[in-house]
């Protein structure tokens, strides 16, 4: 399990990535959390994956677990070097940002902790 921990306003935020191979696990990392949008009724709230390898990786069957909940789907990857979104509501995402991004997740972020 890769967990990471964002300090959050005193608060820690806790985001675990449950993967499936422990090369893999070292490769991917959460990268950017999008957690108190600019406006509080737009659910803008996103988690970005980056792949600091060279390789691709098979996110099948892997969850984001804790603050959001979230299993990608089979045949989901991250190219080398890539970058991957998971989005509370990525048709928003989309339209606002015109970033394409998987999901929804459940349960949310709290710039709160």
């Amino acid at each position: 399990m890769l967990r990471s921990f964002f300090a959050i306003g005193g608060a820690v935020l806790a985001l675990a990535l449950w993967p499936l191979s422990i090369q893999a696990q070292d490769s991917v990392i959460i990268n950017e959390i999008h957690y108190n949008p600019d406006v509080k009724t737009e659910p803008a709230e996103f988690v970005e994956l980056f792949n600091r390898s060279a390789q691709a990786v098979d996110l099948s069957g892997w969850q984001l677990a804790s603050a959001v909940e979230f299993t990608f789907p089979a045949g989901t990857s991250i190219a080398g070097r890539g970058y991957l979104v998971v989005a509370q509501n990525p048709d928003f995402l989309l339209a606002k940002f015109g970033a394409r991004a998987l999901g929804p997740y459940t349960k949310g972020l709290s710039k709160y902790g």
